[in-house]
């Protein structure tokens, strides 16, 4: 997530580095990841850690508040939008940090 600090990211690098490990905790439960221009669809297994998913949007929200996040946690799914065209890279500077290693992508 280095990328978003020149864009528009409110964290200093140290809430940038905590904020990538979250992430990363969080791909290992990454069902299907779909991203496509302005959206990105995360749903997550039944065994993802339902209090970090919660702190990382929440800090996401505080720190970068030209996404837009939508969390269903009955569906564990997470759906980041950008209006802003000019927002599409840290939007995929976020699909790159949560990107599931195993590759089970959708």
């Amino acid at each position: 997530m280095a990328e978003l600090s020149a864009l528009a990211c409110r964290l200093d690098a140290a809430g940038r580095r905590r904020q990538a490990e979250r992430y990363r905790r969080l791909s290992a439960s990454v069902e299907t990841l779909e991203h496509a221009g302005d959206a990105l669809e995360v749903t997550f297994d039944a065994g993802v850690d339902r209090p970090l998913l919660r702190e990382a949007v929440g800090i996401e929200r505080a720190c970068c508040p030209f996404f837009d996040l939508r969390l269903d946690e009955a569906s564990r799914s997470l759906r980041v939008a950008v209006a802003d065209p000019g927002h599409r890279a840290a939007l995929g500077a976020l699909a790159t940090a949560i990107h599931p290693r195993g590759g089970r992508d959708g």
